[in-house]
């Protein structure tokens, strides 16, 4: 999924190009696409304005044991490789993350995690209350408009 995202990245940025479309590039990842779309932001932070993170994970190994993977079975030494901690530390674009208070996959402190990893001063975390990981559509009015206000803020910057 990663490989996959870094390498169609630039094909995207091409199609853009091609069909004479211009502006800020915003990259979002959500739940699992969090990854890729961070290893997007890190790989080229230069053509893109903005991150947008919805109920993202942290940590790979504490999602997988969630999910009833055991880690142990995995090679270790890709720990550090595969932890979106130390992708976010590389991050230097403006951040949106947006999670749900009661997301029962991947709890809010993942969320709250990747934003206090995170080192752009222009970052801002929006807390849907009472949302789930798979309701935060319904439950969160502010989702589109905490994304619609972010992303007028960061085409000001």
């Amino acid at each position: 999924m990663m490989r996959d995202a870094v390498s169609i990245f630039p094909q995207y940025a091409d199609i853009l190009a091609e069909c004479s479309l211009s502006g800020p590039i915003f990259v979002m990842g959500r739940s699992l696409g969090s990854s890729p779309a961070l290893e997007v932001a890190v790989g080229f932070q230069k053509a893109i304005s903005g991150l947008i993170l919805d109920s993202g994970f942290a940590d790979t190994y504490r999602l997988l044991e969630r999910l009833g993977v055991n880690p142990r079975h995995l090679d270790a030494s890709g720990r550090r490789a595969a932890s979106n901690h130390e992708k976010m530390k590389k991050v230097m674009l403006p951040t949106l993350i947006i999670h749900g208070e009661s997301d029962e996959i991947i709890p809010l402190s993942e969320g709250v995690a990747l934003f206090e990893d995170q080192s752009c001063r222009e970052k801002e975390i929006l807390i849907i209350r009472r949302a789930g990981h798979n309701d935060l559509l319904i439950l969160g009015i502010e989702y589109f408009d905490g994304i619609a206000r972010f992303v007028r803020r960061v085409r000001r910057l």
